[in-house]
């Protein structure tokens, strides 16, 4: 089994699109983007944010706002779903800005995660279908983060073998549940595609 380094690893998440709802708490703040990557799919990942610097984000930052956010896939032993953490939020300018001013340039929505980690473990809960975790060490720490695969990617996952190096691209996806008066919404990393590098 290979051992990863920090160096080895990967675990950048780059995220484009509008902010639709923040939430501040004790020592943390949340996020949620409206990103629309394609006409037919808008997902709304949220991005967590902790200590110094969230004051200032919840100071310049307001719903409504077009911002360039990047980030890290984060997991820990209390909460083991994989989250999203903060490290960069930037302004950028919306629709309407770059019709005023011709000289300012509209960027697109984007939602891109991007991993290299040892390969740990797949679950195919059906055909077609593979949720694998990775091991990512990043400044010390060690992160367990899951990601679903369909159709040929859950086919190549089931070939990987535990300790292998992988290389991921996915994309946040995000759905909602309506149960009894309730709705729950659930935030996955779902896989565009996946290789075994050396």
């Amino acid at each position: 089994m290979s051992t990863q380094t920090t160096l080895d690893c990967i675990n950048k998440v780059q995220l484009r699109g509008s902010i639709v709802h923040k939430h501040r708490a004790e020592g943390w703040l949340v996020i949620a983007l409206a990103v629309s990557v394609t006409p037919e799919s808008r997902d709304f990942p949220k991005i967590y944010w902790f200590g110094e610097g969230i004051d200032q984000i919840d100071a310049e930052f307001n719903v409504g706002d077009r911002a360039e956010i990047t980030g890290r896939l984060r997991t820990s032993k209390t909460y083991p779903a994989t989250t999203i953490a903060g490290e960069t939020i930037a302004p950028t300018a919306g629709w309407f800005e770059t019709k005023v001013d011709p000289t300012i340039e509209y960027k697109q929505d984007f939602n891109e995660v991007l991993v290299r980690g040892e390969f740990i473990r797949t679950y195919k809960p059906s055909d077609g279908l593979a949720v694998i975790t990775l091991k990512l060490i990043n400044d010390g720490y060690t992160y367990f983060p899951q990601f679903t695969c369909f159709g040929r990617h859950a086919e190549r996952a089931e070939k990987i073998k535990e300790g292998e190096s992988v290389s991921l691209v996915a994309r946040v996806q995000t759905k909602k549940r309506e149960t009894n008066n309730d709705t729950q919404y659930y935030q996955s990393i779902v896989c565009r595609n996946i290789r075994v590098t050396k």
